[in-house]
C-alpha cells in the first residue's frame, strides 16, 4: 500500500492449503427407476455412512458400508418404494460430506 505521503507498507503473506478430500462422488443411472450405483474414491480404509434424502431434507434411507482406500461402488437397489422425484444421495467419510442429487421414476 502505498499511503498519502508516499510511504510504502507491505502487509503479511498467508498461505492457504486446499485441502480438499478426493471423493469425487457419481451415481448412475441418473435419473434411476429401481437401482443405482454410488462411486467415490476414499483415502483411507474407513466405514462411510450413505444417505438419502427427499426434497424436504427428510432422512428416507441410512446405510453404513465397509470402505477400501481407493475407488469404491456402492449399489442401492429395491428404489422404486421411493416416491417419484428428486433425491439427495450423501455419503459421508470421517468429517467430509459429499452431495449428488438424483432423479427417481417408475
Amino acid at each position: 500500500m502505498i499511503g498519502k505521503a508516499g510511504e510504502i507498507k507491505y502487509s503479511n503473506l498467508l498461505i492457504i492449503k486446499n485441502t480438499q478430500a478426493r471423493i469425487q462422488l457419481s451415481v448412475s443411472p441418473n435419473p434411476a427407476s429401481s437401482n443405482i450405483q454410488v462411486r467415490f474414491y476414499s483415502e483411507t480404509e474407513t466405514v462411510a455412512d450413505l444417505r438419502m434424502l427427499d426434497n424436504t431434507g427428510k432422512i428416507v434411507l441410512v446405510q453404513k458400508q465397509k470402505v477400501v482406500k481407493g475407488n469404491n461402488v456402492i449399489s442401492l437397489s429395491n428404489l422404486a418404494r421411493f416416491s417419484n422425484g428428486s433425491y439427495f444421495i450423501q455419503v459421508q467419510i470421517n468429517n467430509n460430506l459429499h452431495t449428488q442429487k438424483i432423479v427417481l421414476f417408475n
